[in-house]
């Protein structure tokens, strides 16, 4: 199967094993990945959940905290296995060197990242310490509203600073916890994603090992542009 520059369809065409021209470092059967969620950032959680839903016509629901990141979130699904997380400063956490403390000095919500789902975690530390990035994996849980307790485990790429790094997504595996897709509300569906950068092509041969159903392309800043479908029409969130 051929790179291309968006992807654009059904989650179920998104599961594919990506093979583009480069100097992969995949031995074997490449490395398989899916969109998970992307992420919305902002400073204000309750002000972002309100301008979401005067855009989309859909209400977010309020997902929990994430103890140490100084975050909480509030989640849409985008069907097919796809959410959407809003995420912004928890005022109930320190937000001292955090992704908290970086999304407070955001003036507008925009969209700061993606995470893949995956079941081959160990897989994505390879694949990014083959190509000198190092990584973390974590077991990380949230207390939902409901009083239940949701447990998942990341692979993240380190970053030199607490901000999300949209070249270096984050990947996630579930395990036994229902996806939020199915928990959240509905109403809204993934359309297309584009992901812009200088020198785009430079980042394909990570992006290819690591199992992305999407390749970045050239331009002269980096970009993220995701397209939803929601009952006001389609909606285009950039970053």
């Amino acid at each position: 199967m051929t790179c291309y520059q968006g992807y654009s369809g059904n989650q179920a065409d998104c599961l594919r094993q990506v093979s583009c021209p480069g100097n992969s470092v995949q031995e074997g059967p490449p490395m398989q990945s899916t969109f998970d969620h992307f992420l919305w950032g902002a400073s204000s959680l309750d002000d972002a959940r309100a301008e979401f839903e005067q855009m989309t016509g859909v209400s977010p629901v309020i997902g929990g905290s994430h103890p140490g990141f100084g975050t909480w979130n509030a989640l849409v699904s985008l069907g097919n296995g796809i959410y959407f997380e809003i995420i912004a400063p928890d005022p109930e956490q320190s937000l001292d060197g955090n992704l908290g403390g970086h999304l407070r000095h955001f003036s507008a919500p925009r969209l700061i990242g993606l995470a893949m789902r995956t079941d081959q975690l160990s897989d994505v530390a390879k694949a990014y310490a083959a190509h000198g990035i190092s990584t973390r994996q974590l077991d990380m849980s949230r207390q939902a509203p409901d009083g239940q307790t949701l447990h998942w485990s990341v692979c993240l790429p380190d970053t030199a600073e607490a901000a999300i790094n949209a070249l270096r997504p984050f990947f996630i595996d579930w395990e036994d916890t229902p996806h939020p897709s199915g928990t959240t509300p509905k109403g809204c569906s993934f359309r297309a994603l584009t992901v812009s950068a200088p020198e785009g092509e430079a980042h394909n041969t990570l992006w290819a090992d690591l199992g992305m159903p999407v390749e970045v392309q050239s331009a002269k800043k980096l970009t993220l542009k995701l397209e939803i479908n929601s009952p006001n029409g389609v909606v285009t969130l950039a970053g």
